[in-house]
């Protein structure tokens, strides 16, 4: 099942709880006051704080950008993927990088990367699909998940394919797997 748009998953429960308005509320006073992502989410019963920097970073982007809670996120503009590769060529971090630009969290800047290094590795143009999955990737990444390797590291072997490329893919391969 596919959660709602903001919805967050509670590893606690393995359920997706949605974020309400009491949780957001005390998300920001205890960033106002400096508190850990630790400590704030010890505040919120089955939220860990990683969820809570994710939540964080979702709110701060939708402040920047004056939107309403759920509001669909911009697309990315030719100047952002401008500032993309060039904070990547020079070694910035992902929060460097998110930081010159307005409405764009952390890891939204890190998938876009993902997928621009993708695009560049197939040659492909701007909103091209992807390639099908050839039974050669197809043994590198059951490899790699049978040895414990991440995704990011598996698609680190697989010219073209993001680690969200290789979830999903690793997905679909495990649902076949079960059908038979």
């Amino acid at each position: 099942a596919v959660p709602p748009p903001g919805a967050a998953k509670s590893w606690m429960t393995k359920e997706w709880k949605p974020w309400t308005t009491p949780e957001d509320q005390i998300l920001r006073s205890g960033v106002a006051a400096g508190r850990s992502y630790a400590a704030i989410a010890r505040d919120l019963p089955g939220r860990t704080s990683n969820a809570v920097l994710l939540r964080i970073e979702r709110l701060r982007a939708q402040d920047e950008r004056g939107g309403a809670p759920g509001e669909l996120k911009k697309p990315w503009e030719g100047a952002e993927d401008q500032i993309l590769r060039a904070g990547v060529a020079a070694g910035r971090s992902y929060a460097a990088i998110a930081g010159d630009l307005p409405g764009r969290t952390c890891s939204g800047v890190r998938t876009r990367i993902e997928r621009l290094r993708a695009q560049d590795e197939r040659g492909g143009a701007p909103g091209e699909l992807k390639k099908p999955w050839e039974g050669a990737e197809d043994q590198i990444l059951r490899a790699g998940v049978a040895a414990g390797r991440g995704y990011a590291a598996i698609a680190g072997g697989l010219p073209g394919r993001t680690s969200g490329d290789v979830l999903s893919r690793s997905k679909r391969l495990r649902a076949q797997d079960e059908r038979g």
